[in-house]
């Protein structure tokens, strides 16, 4: 008789929004838990491709049917069939090179095999993470084509691909991509590529790929073996992975560059192989968010988020651990909280809702929100409301007590809202903001100047001692409150903005001048005595003093103005035009990296020696002040700035 499996949607997970792409969970338990029937297995995954293109006719629980009906044709998804069965690397490569011949209705779409034994691996390499593989072999495609570079001896070659299949087959979940910038992400149409010229044209391989990068401690050649120590595969993780799931029996060549550590007076071994892993190019964009994942302060920020309970996403791909993280509360994304940070302290919700990449690849708004003091509580507070907020605006919430009251609003306003309840927070933290503010009137720019300074993130948010779920129904109260006190009916900012603009929602949140003019200043001269702010916490008197003495009241134009200005006097006083004096391009280059003394002068811009000697102190003096308005002082080195 035909074996017949049954098809199921088990879950659908939203994994990245650049471009939309989405995990289909598809379970499989078998009581043989030898092999599986590729055909029965065939037929059951079109009858799921089915029910995910008509949901309304699905059997599949209502929630994800709900997130069946929102994925468009664009969208990358990948149907994952997660068994309980074990088998071979060799059985599961057949698997998947025949399952990937399903038609499916888009292009966009895969399907890939999560067997009993990888899961183990996954649990495993979650729970306990390794940085790198201790060591193991490949094997040089030609040892006499070996070329050598630095006092190190780093080089490149070729490997031979079987030998990368079986390192990928017996270490791909051990360490071997720990420091990629990101775990392998899903591209079809390089993939397709690739394995194109693997089955088709293995010896145009070497042509057609850019091969991979190993970084290690060390390394040894005995004949045509490759012993390394300490080592990972910082850039090819996808050629890796198609070559680890491809069978092929004649071998090929795989350019392969081997970079071992070196020792300088300027940055330590670490250092140096973090470094090779930022700058190595990829087959596919790696986005500013990439490009930080092995940084210190990231690494130092997963960690101390794990101290507080929370799985924090570093790399994209990288999976929580569902078991030992299984509340909503628990994971985040180190976006969320650069938009979260920014929204909040810096009070630009507009930014940090609309650029996330910004957040990641403009160096000076990077090091405001990653390289500061920031206390572990207050972290957990923002990612406690990042939490409460998603539970407030779900569907599963509209009979609730405490709802919103304009939904359309309610979806894209969450770091408005952010915005306002760090506002509040502020302004119990720091008694001199709304004199300030007050003293403001309609100025924007000194509105600005007062509620971006980074006096908060050194202590909490939210009431001490409290678990999320006792602080979840206060969040809501505090959420209505401040939509109905604020934005739609009190003061009604939103209805403001629609009456003068007719305007939609996303709109509304889309201009900064609309949130200081329309929720910032009113909230703290007018508005806030209004709103429910129980939840919040009540800084004590030393904690005040601590926001008073990083507040500055007295109000400054500019880092940019200020550069101008003294470019003007100075040019002025030598007869020299203003842009032979100091470029245009200059200035743009120490407003974006803020050089704060004259070595970081030099580094950073073109500027004479002798230009900075006479003029250096005066325009690093400058940066200085404007360093300390909204960065605080940067420690890049200490590992203090990190406490819970």
């Amino acid at each position: 008789m035909e074996e017949k499996y049954k098809a199921r949607i088990g879950a659908v997970f939203f994994i990245d929004d650049d471009p939309p792409t989405y995990d289909v969970l598809c379970p499989l338990y078998l009581k043989n838990k030898t092999d599986i029937d590729i055909e029965a297995l065939s037929v059951m995954t079109r009858e799921i491709v089915q029910e995910f293109v008509n949901p309304d006719q699905s059997t599949c629980p209502k929630s994800e049917i709900s997130a069946c009906a929102k994925i468009q044709e664009t969208d990358v998804v990948s149907f994952k069939i997660v068994t309980n069965v074990e088998l071979s690397p060799e059985r599961k490569a057949e698997i998947r090179r025949k399952m990937g011949k399903l038609e499916l209705p888009f292009s966009t779409w895969s399907i890939d095999i999560v067997c009993g034994d990888d899961i183990i691996e996954e649990i495993s390499a979650a729970e306990d993470p390794q940085k790198y593989v201790e060591s193991d072999s490949l094997v040089l495609f030609d040892p006499k084509d070996i070329s050598y570079h630095g006092p190190e001896k780093s080089f490149v070659s070729s490997i031979s691909a079987m030998s990368l299949r079986d390192l990928y087959r017996s270490k791909g979940t051990k360490g071997l991509f720990a420091s990629n910038l990101r775990f392998y992400v899903k591209s079809l149409k390089i993939d397709a590529a690739i394995e194109e010229t693997i089955k088709k044209h293995p010896d145009d391989f070497w042509y057609f790929n850019n091969g991979i990068i190993i970084t290690c401690t060390d390394y040894s050649i005995e004949g045509n073996k490759l012993n390394l120590k300490n080592f990972s595969i910082v850039n090819g993780g996808q050629t890796t992975n198609i070559i680890g799931n491809s069978d092929f029996t004649h071998d090929f060549a795989v350019l392969c560059k081997v970079i071992r550590e070196r020792h300088a007076e300027d940055e330590t071994p670490e250092e140096f192989l973090e470094g090779v892993a930022a700058a190595s190019n990829s087959q596919k964009p790696i986005k500013p968010k990439d490009l930080i994942a092995n940084r210190p302060e990231q690494k130092h920020l997963k960690a101390l988020f794990a101290d507080h309970g929370i799985f924090l996403q570093v790399k994209r791909g990288d999976r929580i651990n569902k078991v030992r993280y299984p509340q909503i509360w628990q994971s985040a994304t180190n976006d969320e909280v650069a938009q979260l940070v920014y929204a909040g302290i810096f009070q630009n919700p507009t930014v940090a809702r609309n650029s996330v990449s910004k957040l990641f690849s403009n160096e000076q708004i990077y090091r405001a929100i990653f390289l500061q003091e920031t206390s572990g509580f207050f972290y957990r507070d923002l990612i406690l409301l990042r939490s409460a907020y998603q539970e407030w605006i779900s569907p599963k919430n509209k009979k609730g007590q405490y709802h919103p009251v304009r939904p359309e609003l309610a979806k894209v306003a969450m770091l408005y809202q952010v915005g306002a309840i760090l506002l509040i927070s502020k302004s119990f933290y720091n008694r001199q903001l709304i004199p300030c503010v007050r003293a403001s009137e309609d100025d924007h720019a000194k509105i600005q100047f007062f509620i971006e300074q980074r006096d908060v993130g050194f202590s909490r948010i939210l009431k001490a001692d409290y678990e999320y779920s006792d602080l979840r129904d206060e969040l809501f109260r505090l959420f209505c409150s401040i939509e109905y006190e604020l934005l739609i009916e009190g003061h009604n900012a939103y209805q403001r903005y629609k009456g003068s603009q007719g305007g939609s929602a996303a709109n509304f949140v889309r201009d900064s001048n609309y949130y200081r003019s329309l929720i910032a200043f009113p909230l703290l001269t007018s508005v806030m005595n209004k709103i429910d702010c129980s939840v919040l916490y009540r800084p004590s008197r030393d904690e005040q003093q601590i926001a008073d003495r990083r507040f500055v009241s007295d109000y400054r134009p500019g880092l940019k103005v200020e550069l101008l200005s003294y470019r003007k006097t100075e040019a002025s006083k030598l007869g020299k035009s203003e842009q032979s004096f100091m470029s245009d391009s200059t200035i743009n280059q120490i407003v974006r990296l803020t050089p704060r003394n004259n070595h970081e002068l030099a580094s950073f811009t073109k500027l004479s020696q002798q230009f900075i000697e006479k003029h250096g102190k005066e325009i690093t003096g400058i940066v200085k002040k404007y360093d300390d308005v909204s960065s605080g002082t940067i420690v890049i080195t200490s590992m203090n700035r990190f406490h819970p």
